[in-house]
């Protein structure tokens, strides 16, 4: 996502965290456990949204991350009974 006045995560203290949003970090925590691959997966809804959100994304504007998005569509599900194996 990218960062602006109003979305900057918050650090333990309190003080505005200049990496994540507060979607992705709240009081010097992750609110959940995802990668930020997975995160951006869940955030962006298309191709371009994601593309949007790694142009803004603090580790790749530095040559500290390099995405690599795979897209794929799934053609087939599990049983219902091979569920609880899976």
């Amino acid at each position: 996502m990218p960062l602006n006045n109003h979305n900057h995560g918050t650090n333990a203290d309190g003080t505005p965290n200049e990496d994540y949003c507060i979607y992705c970090y709240k009081d010097g925590k992750f609110t959940q456990d995802l990668t930020m691959e997975q995160m951006i997966g869940h955030c962006a809804k298309s191709r371009d949204a994601v593309n949007a959100i790694i142009v803004e994304d603090p580790f790749h504007i530095n040559g500290i991350a390099d995405y690599q998005i795979v897209e794929f569509s799934p053609i087939m599900f599990a049983d219902e009974s091979l569920k609880l194996i899976l």
